[in-house]
């Protein structure tokens, strides 16, 4: 467990961490931390199915764990499984309904499907729940589009960029922000 552990979050190498990890829930199959670690790791390989696998063990382990729900329903989400998803985020949040990450997942799974009220209203719990969250200020930006408020919508997508200029969505972020000034300036 302590190798696997130095080669995800210190060395940052979940390949080889996912071989530790198997060994520790080989070892004892109802550990469930070997689990969550293992499912941790197959998520930053993208390796959504065995994620979602590793957190559902987890989850059997020891079923009130919200963080195992939460990595099921994300595993899912990347996997375009919404529904599904859903279904693991809420019960994510009955166990802890201050998880601002299960907020934000749930809010991507109703975006996915056009649930924008629904969406909003996780993203913007996920926000007051962490105001340095970046993820939820996307979503926000999203449902502002949809209820054709540009001026929200642009604050929300710049909020996105001031918490994370270099994060994965700032590309699309700085593009919706370009085509929001424009259409302001109209």
């Amino acid at each position: 467990m302590n190798k696997g552990q130095e080669l995800l979050f210190r060395k940052h190498d979940a390949k080889a961490s996912v071989d530790e990890f198997k060994k520790v829930i080989k070892i004892d199959p109802l550990y469930e931390q070997g689990y969550m670690l293992l499912g941790l790791a197959q998520m930053q390989l993208g390796q959504w199915g065995d994620a979602q696998w590793a957190f559902e063990e987890a989850a059997k382990v020891e079923p009130g764990n919200a963080k195992a729900h939460l990595g099921i329903g994300s595993s899912l989400n990347e996997q375009h499984d919404y529904a599904a998803a859903q279904k693991a985020l809420e019960h994510s949040l009955d166990i802890d309904p201050e998880s601002a990450e299960a907020h934000y997942e749930l809010a991507r799974s109703l975006a996915a499907t056009n649930k924008w009220s629904a969406a909003g209203q996780h993203a913007q719990r996920a926000i007051d729940l962490n105001p340095d969250y970046p993820g939820p200020h996307i979503i926000m930006g999203n449902v502002y589009i949809e209820n054709d408020e540009p001026e929200a919508a642009l604050h929300e997508f710049e909020e996105y960029l001031r918490l994370d200029p270099q994060g994965p969505l700032a590309p699309s972020a700085r593009e919706m922000v370009g085509q929001l000034k424009k259409t302001l300036a109209q």
